[in-house]
C-alpha cells in the first residue's frame, strides 16, 4: 500500500504525531490561538485593536471554549451522538456570538471572516507542528 512507500522514519513520525493529536488534544488547540489571532488581527485590523490586544480577545474566547468542552465531554460517554454534536454547536456558537459582540460585523462579514480567521489558524497551526515534525525528522536522522 501506500504506507508501504513512505520511510520507516516518516511512518514513526507520523503514528507519533496522531498519538500527540489524540493525547494532547488542548495543548494543540490552544497552540492554534497564535494564529486565531493573526487571523483576527487581520481580518478586524479597522477596529482599532493592535495584536496583543486581539491575543488577549482569542485567549478569553479559548477559555470558554474551554469551558464548554470540559463541561460536555463527560456526556460522550453517555451518549456521543448528542455530546458531539452539543460540543461543535457550543464552541463555535458561542465563538460566533463572541465575534458578533466585539466586533460588530454584519451577518454576512461574521460568516466570511470567521472562516477565514479559522482558515489562517489552521495554517499557521498547521506550519508549527509542520517545523515541528521536520525537527523531529531532522534529529531522528541524524541521531539514529
Amino acid at each position: 500500500g501506500a504506507a508501504d512507500l513512505l520511510q520507516p522514519i516518516v511512518q514513526e513520525s507520523i503514528r507519533l504525531l496522531t498519538i500527540a493529536m489524540q493525547k494532547y488534544f488542548n495543548i494543540l488547540f490552544v497552540l492554534s490561538l497564535p494564529g486565531q489571532a493573526i487571523g483576527s488581527y487581520l481580518l478586524f485590523r479597522k477596529i482599532g485593536y493592535n495584536f496583543a490586544e486581539h491575543l488577549v480577545i482569542n485567549t478569553y474566547l479559548f477559555n470558554i471554549q474551554t469551558l464548554l468542552y470540559i463541561l460536555i465531554v463527560p456526556f460522550i460517554t453517555w451518549n456521543e451522538n448528542i455530546a458531539g454534536p452539543m460540543l461543535i454547536i457550543g464552541m463555535f456558537g458561542y465563538w460566533f456570538f463572541a465575534l458578533k459582540q466585539i466586533f460588530q460585523p454584519g451577518w454576512w462579514a461574521l460568516v466570511w471572516k470567521s472562516t477565514a480567521i479559522a482558515l489562517v489558524g489552521q495554517a499557521v497551526t498547521n506550519f508549527l507542528i509542520l517545523i515541528a515534525f521536520f525537527g523531529y525528522w531532522v534529529y531522528q536522522s541524524i541521531f539514529s
